[in-house]
């Protein structure tokens, strides 16, 4: 009776381990689908936000191109930094479903975390671009033509 007791607590404690790495493997797809979804945000309010910049900056400075070129390749630059990281987030994604960490889901895990607070932070970092662009053109509209 001692054997099937001792295999019995092993199929068990097998059966907790399987559990918590299906735990984490569920956390860890959850929060990729919020980093995914926080970056895919920042990405609208960054291209909303670029619209009424160049047309500003058209209607305000013709003389000036170099500003609205200047506030284009910033943007441009967030919005690719934008794009590569929600690409990341996809490869995430196939590599959660595919059980791509091994038994490292932990690691997994605390990465997503980092990530996430990241993710959080990038809708009022694009929010403070766009407002900095958006104080280029004021102090160009005082500058006497």
């Amino acid at each position: 009776m001692d054997i099937i007791g001792t295999l019995l607590s092993i199929l068990g404690m097998g059966r907790d381990h399987a559990n918590r790495t299906s735990d984490r493997k569920v956390e860890v797809a959850r929060l990729n689908a919020e980093i995914a979804a926080e970056f895919g945000r920042s990405l609208d309010v960054l291209r909303a936000g670029r619209l009424g910049l160049l047309r500003r900056c058209a209607v305000e400075h013709p003389e000036n191109p170099e500003i609205a070129a200047e506030c284009r390749k910033v943007l441009d630059a967030q919005e690719e930094s934008i794009l590569q990281v929600m690409q990341v987030t996809a490869d995430n994604s196939q590599k959660i479903a595919a059980g791509g960490w091994g038994s490292n889901w932990e690691l997994a895990l605390q990465k997503a975390h980092e990530m996430r607070g990241t993710a959080s932070r990038s809708v009022p970092f694009i929010e403070g671009i766009l407002l900095q662009c958006e104080a280029v053109l004021d102090g160009a509209a005082r500058i006497p033509r």
